[in-house]
């Protein structure tokens, strides 16, 4: 009896014995058996998570049958990758033939936008990658001058098996950076600095600035302003100056005869003129 062949053998020819030796001729035929087969259904790998299994029997030495694309999990692509015993053998535990699927691939977007996934759309990336696997982008790509990485992400970051949920956006924000308020008298001349403030701020912002600080007696808001009014990314470039001028401030001159008393008051003038100048009056009004 050979190898996955089963008795009893199928009967021919002569059954009962004859007068004639030579007809004496009886045949048996043994046919293949059926034995038992298993075929398993792996997600990723043999040592992945099984996904389900199916039993069955067969005829020695036929392909063990299965169905690919059974117990398939979302985002796992058929045909599976055919590992194990494939025929049948005729012996039953032998006969495990394991179905492994992987993960397919799906398409993606990356959006790359200023401020808000309401603003400004910079630019786009499209490609595919693995099911699971994160959404690739370049942080950086498309960056404005004056904003900063790294962007702030939203939308999906891992890749589904709907390629038009595949959407990541990354979001530049505007950067911080360093500001000067020189506050003078008069004019921007080193002499006049009546003193300096220093800070950080927003990219295009204006650059804050007291009206008043450091104002020196005699001399009037609001200052003057000059230089770099808004942020910019160059440091260096952000010099923001206020300029003080002196104020006007009103005056009188009396005029007397013989002495400062109010029997010799001869009249008077008023008037306004700059902080620090000679009051202005005629000699010889009123004589």
């Amino acid at each position: 009896l050979p190898t996955g062949y089963v008795t009893p053998g199928a009967l021919s020819g002569q059954l009962t014995i004859t007068t004639v030796a030579s007809n004496n001729v009886i045949k048996v035929v043994y046919s293949k058996g059926n034995f038992g087969y298993t075929v398993n259904y792996y997600q990723d790998s043999t040592a992945g998570t099984l996904l389900g299994s199916d039993t069955g029997s067969g005829l020695f030495g036929s392909t063990i049958p299965y169905t690919n694309g059974k117990y398939l999990s979302t985002g796992y692509v058929a045909p599976g990758a055919v590992s194990g015993q494939t025929t049948i053998t005729a012996t039953a535990s032998n006969n495990v033939l394991n179905i492994v699927y992987s993960k397919g691939a799906y398409g993606f977007v990356v959006h790359y936008y200023q401020d808000s996934t309401a603003g400004t759309l910079l630019g786009s990336d499209t490609g595919s990658g693995t099911f699971a696997s994160a959404i690739p982008y370049t942080d950086g790509k498309f960056l404005p001058t004056g904003y900063v990485i790294p962007g702030a992400l939203s939308g999906q970051t891992t890749i589904t098996a709907v390629a038009s949920d595949n959407v990541l956006n990354v979001v530049y924000s505007k950067g911080t950076y360093g500001y000067t308020v020189n506050y003078y008298k008069d004019s921007v001349d080193g002499a006049n600095l009546l003193g300096t403030d220093a800070g950080s701020g927003t990219f295009t912002e204006a650059i804050p600035y007291t009206d008043g600080k450091f104002l020196p007696t005699g001399y009037v808001t609001p200052g003057a302003v000059s230089g770099q009014t808004t942020i910019t990314v160059v440091v260096a470039d952000n010099v923001l100056n206020v300029i003080y001028s002196k104020g006007s401030f009103g005056f009188t001159v009396n005029y007397y005869q013989d002495s400062v008393d109010a029997a010799n008051l001869l009249g008077t003038d008023s008037g306004s003129g700059t902080f620090t100048e000679a009051i202005k009056y005629k000699d010889g009004k009123f004589l």
